[in-house]
Parts: structure tokens; sequence; C-alpha cells
């Protein structure tokens, strides 16, 4: 499965920890509740969802995975945005 940018209104937002971005997939969800979106960080492309955990390419990730995450958002920074799954 690959995941491509698809521009939306929205526009692609910068989350620079894992509190961030849980914020802003939620925000996007409640607008646009059937919404897939993909966050870079570095080179890595992974799909997002967040439905009571934070979920990464279809998968709830552990709490190590999530501290991971959170350690390499704030030292790479990362871009949230709509995704078109082919």
């Amino acid at each position: 499965m690959h995941a491509h940018p698809l521009r939306s209104g929205f526009g692609p937002e910068s989350v620079r920890s894992v509190a961030a971005l849980v914020d802003a997939i939620k925000r996007r969800q409640m607008l646009k509740p059937a919404a897939r979106l993909a966050l870079a960080v570095g080179r890595d492309l992974m799909v997002v969802a967040y439905s009571g955990v934070l979920e990464v390419d279809a998968d709830a990730i552990t709490l190590a995975a999530e501290r991971e995450l959170d350690a390499r958002l704030a030292r790479l920074g990362g871009e949230l945005d709509d995704v078109r799954i082919q």
C-alpha cells in the first residue's frame, strides 16, 4: 500500500510531538471523518489515525513505539496531511 499526499483545503500541518499529532488528527477527523491521514517524519511516511489510541499503518502502537515516535518528532519534526491510498 502506498500513501501519496492529496492536497486539500487543510494543507500540511507541522507537528513536533505525539500530543500535537493526536490533537491535529482529532481536529481533522471532526471536520472530515472519512479522511485518511499521513505523517511524514524524515524520509518515513506512515498512515495514522486516532480512535482512542494512536494507530500507525492500521495497528495500535505500543507505549515504547509512541515514545520513540515522540522523540523523532521532537528531533526531526513531522508533517501531517491528507492522503489518497492506492
